[in-house]
């Protein structure tokens, strides 16, 4: 799991975060409405049918760093509204733009090309997944001293984190029932878990007819997972629930294709012995007061960078800081 940091800011380079970047009170009062755990209703009356982002069908889309202020995103405009003051990147609002664009737009993400998926989610890299947990089965049925030994009669569960459109499951899907011959394991007993946190994009896939075979084998299921906040799994169909509490006999294989850009975390720079956390000003070069909840904000993003001293023990969980 993506862990967020929470503590107070180090006092180190304490004058440079008190700087400001003139926020109205009007974008603060919308920012204080908004979480990063919200939740917009979700859009479900999109054709699950439809064939655009579908996943039977292969298809293709399209600084000057000085510990300094530092502009991203967009070359500088006279026009720069600021929607949120410098933070640290785990607690900036971003995480909430981008999070809410993914459930607004559902699958129309990936089928209207906004998001590039097609190098990430092609039949070539599903059998090449399948591929490698074939060979990783291969090596535990050996035995001879494995860290584990397989239960053949019970569940295997694959889970993939953001699994979007679903095109990439399905390509993986195929190519572990071509290779149900070879598999040292009995693929009747394997069950993949497509997961992501918004219920549009599940719910896509529940009524999607290439899927559907899948799901009427048992080799499918379905959840909403939010692997930033969430610390179980509870599947769908089955009624199943993955959990630290709740042990499977085999141990779960966790895909994660495309997704660690996508959770919450903090950065950070070494510059001559000295470890520095980046902090980041959130603007638009929109003029007026924007709409935070509007998807579409991101395209008029453009935000300030910063990198200011801090100390290695900058998490309160000293386990982060190792």
């Amino acid at each position: 799991m993506a862990s967020k940091a929470t503590e107070s800011a180090n006092n180190a380079g304490g004058s440079e975060r008190e700087e400001t970047c003139g926020c109205s009170e009007a974008v603060v009062e919308q920012i204080s409405s908004i979480s990063l755990k919200e939740r917009s209703e979700t859009n479900t009356d999109k054709d699950p049918n439809s064939s655009d982002a579908d996943p039977s069908k292969e298809s293709s889309s399209k600084g000057d760093d000085n510990d300094d202020e530092v502009a991203l995103n967009k070359a500088p405009t006279s026009a720069w509204t600021c929607l949120e003051e410098y933070k640290r990147f785990s607690e900036s609002i971003l995480w909430s733009f981008m999070m809410n664009f993914y459930d607004k737009k559902g699958v129309e993400s990936w089928s209207k090309g906004i998001v590039p998926y097609f190098i990430t989610s092609n039949a070539h890299i599903g059998r090449t997944y399948a591929k490698l947990l074939q060979g990783f089965l291969c090596d535990l049925s050996k035995g001879g001293g494995s860290w584990v030994e397989l239960d053949r009669n019970e569940k295997l569960y694959i889970v993939e984190l953001g699994a979007g459109a679903g095109k990439f499951s399905f390509f993986m899907l195929k190519a572990l029932w071509e290779l149900k011959n070879v598999i040292d394991f009995p693929v009747q007993n394997i069950t993949y878990v497509l997961t992501d946190f918004t219920e549009s994009n599940v719910n896509f896939w529940k009524g999607h007819h290439a899927l559907k075979p899948f799901v009427e084998s048992g080799q499918l299921d379905f959840a909403i997972f939010d692997a930033s906040n969430d610390d179980h799994i509870t599947l769908i169909n089955s009624g199943v629930t993955l959990s630290q509490d709740n042990p499977t006999e085999n141990p779960i294989f966790v895909v994660a294709n495309y997704i660690f850009d996508t959770l919450c975390h903090d950065v950070f720079h070494v510059d001559a012995g000295v470890l520095k956390e980046g902090l980041v000003a959130v603007g638009t070069s929109k003029e007026g007061e924007p709409d935070l909840r509007d998807p579409d904000i991101i395209e008029t993003i453009n935000n300030k960078y910063k990198y200011v001293p801090t100390d290695v023990d900058y998490y309160a969980d000293i386990e982060r800081n190792v």
